[in-house]
């Protein structure tokens, strides 16, 4: 009796044994290949097919190398889906020694029209984990394959890399919605293998990196909210576990990061105690002096810019703008105290006039009266816009020409000069002062458009002209100003000149905001 029960358990040994041998075969990671010839690896990979051998013959091919990984590729081109399934399956079980075969894998059997080959080449990939980083975009697109089981398995394979197969990330959360359950499962699987690896390495991530994991995991974990009852509860506790680690990672040493940032940047301090005192210097002086800053700005305009260091002389700034005091000289306090030296009583008015007249030249002219230099000054500001629609300088004989229409060439000389010397709303420029510009670029802009708007009046075909040259022109924010101008005139003059209703939507289209209600705008 105890020899018949001996004997039945050598027999249940032997077979047990055999396997476990077989099993720690495939289990080793590298195997000394050995010196197979053509004819013994194709020998193997045809009793691939006898089920009885399989494990046997998988470690011979292992144990023959590269060589064997190359053959088995080469099956996947096989018609016949018998062999192409068992190469896969074969390359499945080497694991990473099989790593020369993920082109193949990723290119050929994964796009195979059969889903069994299309699913064990999914297995072969995830068998291999991170060896395999390089199929994850092939794997991604396979996600949407039509066969639930395929696609199951290309979770799995996903899940199985890691944290290596984030780009992955963003179609593996639409999985977590698949009708699939398996599908499903092995998606927040894949997930919590993805986290845990982003978890691990949260303190060597850069700022960019871990805001983008931490984005992509709190959109996983809404998708799993809606429908939280189909998700195992350990698995969604995993995944908020890490997403409270990353989120914990964000500033956990803001003082040893900006001083690892100055140090890196050794300019930057500089560079913020420069703008910091500039700014405060010249907010000062807005408060108490505004003037004084728009004199100052006109001042430095006159000189060349300067190239900036480091960009071999291709970057040059104006003065004014690296000493930060054009970003002031348009603020409404200096605009209100500009305005405020140029605004006279009539009475005074008609005094400088007086006296403006009496230093000219002699002349036929009358008085010059305050409508008529106003006349020329929206000309003359008109010049100076037309061409790009922005202020710009004018050379001062073209000028002349120009406005010498409206009552000659000596007339409109004796007004130039009046608003140049006696009004300052001009001033000239170049090196031999033979240009003409504006002082103030907003005064142009408003002078111009009462004059565009006074010239183009109620004729619908003028109006279309100028907006066809406002298409022509680059778009920039100076051009837009002045539109916005021209909109303006154009609601307030209304009554007067009876403006084409279609013309200040369009003004206000081209300027990029939304138009405005004529109750909005207060007469000019």
């Amino acid at each position: 009796m105890k020899k018949s029960r001996k004997l039945q358990l050598i027999i249940l040994w032997l077979p047990i044994s055999s396997f476990c041998f077989c099993f720690n075969l495939l289990s080793i990671d590298i195997v000394r290949a050995e010196a197979c010839s053509d004819r013994e690896i194709n020998s193997y990979i045809t009793k691939l097919g006898n089920t009885n051998e399989w494990i046997f013959t998988v470690a011979a091919l292992k144990k023959c190398g590269d060589r064997a990984v190359k053959a088995l590729s080469q099956e996947l081109q096989q018609k016949d889906e018998s062999i192409r399934i068992n190469a896969v399956a074969a390359l499945g079980s080497l694991g990473a020694a099989a790593h020369s075969a993920i082109p193949a894998l990723s290119v050929t059997a994964l796009a195979d029209k059969s889903p069994v080959v299309r699913s064990s080449a999914a297995y072969a990939l995830g068998s291999m984990g991170v060896a395999a980083e390089s199929a994850v975009p092939a794997l991604t697109v396979a996600l949407q394959d039509e066969d639930r089981s395929v696609r199951a398995m290309v979770v799995s394979a996903i899940g199985s890399m890691g944290a290596a197969a984030e780009s992955a990330v963003p179609a593996l959360s639409q999985t977590l919605s698949d009708p699939d359950r398996t599908v499903r499962s092995n998606a927040i699987y894949a997930w919590a293998k993805i986290a845990t690896g982003w978890q691990q390495k949260a303190a060597t991530l850069s700022h960019l990196q871990l805001e983008r994991d931490i984005r992509e995991l709190e959109t996983a974990l809404k998708i799993i909210e809606t429908s939280q009852e189909l998700f195992p509860e350990a698995e969604v506790a995993l995944l908020r576990q890490s997403l409270q680690i990353l989120k914990s990672q964000r500033y956990p040493n803001w003082s040893e990061n900006v001083l690892k940032l100055l140090s890196q940047y050794r300019w930057l301090p500089i560079g913020i105690v420069y703008i910091a005192t500039l700014t405060s210097f010249w907010s000062l002086l807005l408060w108490q002096r505004p003037l004084w800053i728009l004199g100052i700005n006109n001042a430095l305009q006159r000189y060349s810019s300067i190239a900036l260091p480091g960009f071999s002389g291709r970057i040059k700034l104006p003065i004014n703008w690296l000493v930060l005091v054009s970003f002031f000289h348009y603020h409404p306090r200096v605009l209100n105290a500009w305005f405020a030296t140029q605004t006279l009583d009539p009475q005074t008015q008609q005094q400088a006039l007086a006296q403006s007249n009496a230093a000219s030249k002699p002349t036929d002219l009358p008085l010059l009266e305050a409508d008529s230099v106003q006349k020329y000054a929206k000309a003359i500001a008109w010049e100076c816009i037309k061409q790009t629609f922005q202020p710009a300088a004018v050379k001062r004989e073209q000028l002349l020409s120009e406005i010498g229409a409206i009552a000659g060439y000596d007339t409109a000389k004796i007004y130039l000069e009046h608003l140049e010397q006696n009004l300052g709303l001009l001033q000239a420029i170049g090196k031999a002062q033979d240009k003409v510009r504006f002082t103030h670029d907003l005064l142009a802009e408003y002078l111009a458009s009462q004059y565009l708007v006074e010239l183009c009046c109620d004729n619908e075909n003028n109006w279309r002209k100028f907006l066809a040259r406002v298409d022509t022109v680059p778009d920039c924010v100076a051009m837009k100003r002045f539109l916005l101008s021209v909109r303006d005139c154009c609601m307030a003059l209304q009554a007067t000149v009876k403006v084409p209703s279609f013309v200040t939507e369009e003004l206000s289209q081209r300027a990029g905001i939304a138009q405005k209600s004529p109750s909005q705008i207060q007469a000019v």
